[in-house]
């Protein structure tokens, strides 16, 4: 590996030759590349890399939940992304096949147990039980962040499962009754979970001051139910 200082071509990255040149903290880096490099296909591999890929699907829809992004950055290590702590969490979860009921959307917080949901091809139905006592005197609104993996396909050949965010404000809630949740699907994610049996639900709660500040957020609720 060689350090470039000064280069009057300017910072370089990419290929050159059988070298490789990348930019780190300003200063371009080459290093040599492998004359050749053959992917291990044994049964261990094939699993490890089909398992990054599911867990890695995953976690770009939490990503796409901003509002959860307090609650990842609050027990990462100061070294690695939102993102990359989202993956190397959710990787010792999930199966080569899918994401499974084990993975998180948010790393701990206030329990939340969302009860008989159901998944239907036009939304989700969903009762969030009543708030402990102390809720509402800080908090006046609730965002129920969600990731839907829908998986079984009718077809055989379709792709196994697909995974979708989405995000529901709830303003002026009222936290010491049973809410009654529906979720509807835009008309692309209704195309989507059509060719599809079954979902997992992965579900966190954000509470927010009357001027939108996250005040908390709750641990992910997660139910796997046939689509009706």
């Amino acid at each position: 590996m060689a350090r470039v200082f000064h280069n009057i071509f300017g910072n370089l990255s990419g290929k050159i030759g059988n070298m490789s040149a990348s930019i780190r903290k300003g200063n371009t880096i080459l290093s040599a590349r492998p004359l050749s490099y053959k992917i291990p296909d044994d049964p261990d591999s094939v699993k490890r890399r089909s398992t990054f890929l599911s867990t890695v699907r995953f976690a770009r829809q939490v990503y796409r939940l901003t509002d959860l992004h307090e609650a990842w950055e609050k027990t990462k290590d100061p070294e690695i992304s939102i993102y990359n702590h989202i993956v190397k969490t959710n990787y010792q979860f999930a199966s080569p096949e899918k994401p499974t009921i084990r993975n998180i959307i948010t790393p701990g917080g206030f329990e939340l147990n969302i009860q008989n949901i159901a998944v239907f091809r036009e939304n989700f139905l969903a009762e969030i039980p009543a708030f402990p006592e102390h809720f509402g005197q800080r908090e006046h609104h609730l965002n129920i962040n969600s990731v839907v993996c829908f998986y079984s396909p009718l077809n055989q050949s379709d792709i196994y499962y697909t995974v979708i965010n989405l995000i529901t404000e709830l303003r002026d809630y009222n936290w010491h009754g049973l809410f009654e949740l529906r979720v509807d699907f835009n008309s692309d994610q209704k195309a989507v979970l059509s060719g599809y049996t079954r979902a997992i639900l992965y579900a966190a709660a954000v509470t927010k001051s009357c001027d939108g500040s996250i005040i908390q957020h709750s641990t992910t609720s997660v139910k796997d139910v046939q689509i009706q």
